[in-house]
This record gives structure tokens, sequence and C-alpha cells, in this order.
């Protein structure tokens, strides 16, 4: 839940495209255009690698279903080999 807090806080959780964003358009554009949804819970303490291939496996449904539209660039969370 930190890294939800972190997103909330900031407004891009320090992701480089949505820092990109907020700094030409200020906080107040994510807060007013940016919802972040928690969809599934996993400990702290879960492999980092885990925890991707959850995040990929969500954004893909999602994706799929067309209930939401992303820009993979804004959620690239890939593990470079």
């Amino acid at each position: 839940m930190v890294r939800w807090a972190v997103y909330v806080g900031t407004g891009h959780g320090f992701n480089d495209e949505l820092t990109k964003i907020i700094s030409e358009n200020g906080i107040d554009y994510a807060r007013q255009n940016f919802r972040f949804s928690l969809l599934e819970y996993r400990s702290t303490r879960m492999d980092d690698n885990i925890i991707i291939n959850r995040e990929s496996y969500w954004k893909e449904s999602i994706i799929n279903k067309g209930t939401i539209r992303l820009q993979q660039k804004l959620n690239d969370n890939r593990i470079e080999k």
C-alpha cells in the first residue's frame, strides 16, 4: 500500500512518463484526471518478478476487455534481462 500512497501523494509515483505529465500540467491535473485502483493485494515481501507478472496480467486483462485504454508507455514495468 505504500507504493500507492506515493502515487496519491505525488500524482506520478516516480514513474518517468507520469512525472513528465505532472511537471508540465501540475498535481491538480493528476487529481482531476487520474484514477488509481488496487486490483490485487500482495505482501511487500513477495518477489518483484511475481508482482510485475501480476501487474502485466491485469494490464493485459483490462486492455483485452476494452474497459480501459492504457498507454503502454505509462505502464512499462518490464524487468530488463
